[in-house]
């Protein structure tokens, strides 16, 4: 009779347990490489995302401050400094010939006369530049009353408690604008844009997790100043340096972008070679 021979079909034990082992090896290696491919995935989408908010934010501030009215900083609705900035913008083109009081007395009086076409009309509280263009100054002032035109073709701007400041000049001229501005809030790590409206400002959020916002007023000489009110009247404004910095935190990991900006002030004066210097309303000035 033939003897039958043992199958050697199956696994054993331990060719059993090897392959489980393997297998795990590569479960593990295969988990890990997944799980490094998402976490590199959502990093990248948090660093693009976080870029793309810098980007907007750099964006929109330096658009608002190529659109300043004659390269006009001012300090309403904002004193400008280094974590802060407020400039005047053209709410239309028509600039109005100022046409008294005449004299020694207008700095002091509470209110002007501006030539103006019929229909002439500003409502109470219109924030507009009384600028003497020879001097290349310019302040801002707020009509306690609206304002129309009479029947020798002149309006009556009154402006009660504030004095005009500038001086006369049968140059002097008065132009409607807007006033805007940008402040940062540390503790809340936040950017705010204002628009001044009447005696209120209207503040919103123009952007979130800045933990560093820098402003810095350059002349014409390439000398940078923390502050606007620093830079000495005998010098020019030439441009603002911007620097923005965001940060955000996610599942323990920390990123940190920053951003900066160099934009110019407007070259394109129909006024003026230069930019205006703004004036604080009430400045004691020297007319000669």
């Amino acid at each position: 009779m033939l003897k039958r021979r043992p199958s050697t079909e199956g696994f054993t034990l331990l060719e059993l347990l090897l392959a489980l082992t393997i297998l795990g090896i590569l479960l593990t290696l295969l988990l890990q490489s997944s799980s490094d491919t998402i976490r590199l995935q959502t990093r990248t989408e948090q660093e693009v995302s976080l870029e793309s908010s810098l980007r907007r934010t750099v964006a929109i501030l330096a658009q608002d401050f190529r659109n300043s009215a004659y390269g006009l900083v001012t300090d309403t609705p904002y004193t400008s400094t280094e974590t802060a900035i407020s400039m005047a913008q053209m709410v239309d083109t028509g600039v109005y010939p100022v046409v008294g009081p005449t004299g020694n007395g207008f700095p002091n009086a509470n209110n002007l006369q501006a030539l103006a076409p019929s229909g002439f009309a500003w409502p109470r509280d219109t924030p507009f530049l009384l600028i003497h263009p020879a001097r290349e100054l310019a302040t801002v002032l707020d009509l306690n009353a609206s304002s129309t035109v009479g029947g020798n073709g002149q309006a009556t701007l009154n402006h009660s408690g504030q004095p005009n400041t500038l001086c006369f000049s049968p140059g002097n001229l008065v132009q409607r604008l807007r006033l805007v501005g940008y402040t940062y809030d540390a503790g809340s790590q936040m950017i705010f844009r204002g628009v001044r409206a009447g005696a209120t400002v209207v503040r919103t959020p123009l952007a979130f997790n800045v933990t560093g916002f820098q402003i810095q007023y350059v002349d014409t000489e390439g000398t940078a100043y923390s502050s606007f009110a620093a830079l000495p009247q005998t010098r020019t404004l030439s441009r603002i340096q911007l620097s923005v910095t965001m940060q955000r935190t996610r599942s323990g990991q920390t990123l940190t972008r920053s951003l900066s900006s160099t934009v110019e002030i407007p070259k394109v004066f129909t006024l003026t070679a230069r930019p205006l210097r703004y004036v604080v309303p009430g400045t004691s000035v020297t007319c000669s």
